[in-house]
């Protein structure tokens, strides 16, 4: 069975998440995104399945403009029709990169879904209080668009190196993917808590790159 059949056959049987057509267009990430969602681990069961079997919300995903970012999230609508799109830009990024955007981006929908959920009192805010607590501390920090970040930092850097570790067949130690999961991250880190790159992380990067799990050459 082909990337783009598992993902048509994964769609038909989510009816709160949808792969618009964009995506088939292009074969790496259309079988990027399918092991992403076919991941048995606890980021994706904690973010982007949340919108799994939810009728209130529709998570999509698709090809769209990104304001000269690679990927990103547009929840505007979310507290009127339920509606959250996670658009994929840059289409010519290598596997890993096009799996960390997507788990990236799948953890800013989740935090739309949470704080429209806790908007209209479905939530104990209690369950993720440092959440509200960054959003009220770094609004004049960094842009608004960018609130969830700070957050980000604090609480998802290593689920998300964990996940691409898993995607990867455990190939290296976890340190290897925290490299992909601070991408994005570190240019909305007002305290400078991720710290700075240094060479051995480059050379960690361009190792997971050239023998990632993931092939679109084959």
């Amino acid at each position: 069975m082909t990337a783009d059949e598992n993902l048509s056959n994964w769609d038909a049987v989510n009816d709160s998440i949808n792969i618009n057509e964009s995506i088939y267009e292009h074969p790496c990430l259309t079988k990027v995104l399918n092991e992403v969602l076919a991941l048995n681990d606890n980021l994706v069961d904690k973010t982007i399945n949340q919108f799994s079997g939810n009728t209130d919300y529709k998570l999509t995903f698709t090809i769209g403009e990104c304001n000269g970012n690679p990927a990103c999230t547009n929840g505007e609508n979310i507290d009127t029709t339920g509606e959250i799109t996670i658009k994929i830009s840059d289409t010519n990024l290598n596997s890993i990169d096009l799996a960390t955007h997507i788990l990236h981006e799948g953890i800013h929908a989740e935090i739309f879904r949470y704080v429209n959920e806790h908007h209209n009192g479905n939530v104990d805010p209690n369950d993720k209080p440092q959440l509200f607590e960054y959003y009220k501390y770094y609004k004049l920090a960094v842009e608004n668009h960018h609130i969830d970040h700070p957050y980000m930092t604090q609480y998802y850097i290593t689920p998300m190196a964990r996940a691409l570790r898993k995607l990867d067949n455990y190939q290296y130690p976890l340190n290897y993917y925290k490299v992909f999961s601070w991408d994005g991250l570190r240019n909305f880190d007002p305290n400078n808590s991720l710290g700075n790159i240094d060479e051995q992380y480059g050379q960690y990067c361009n190792t997971v790159v050239e023998n990632f799990n993931i092939d679109c050459n084959e």
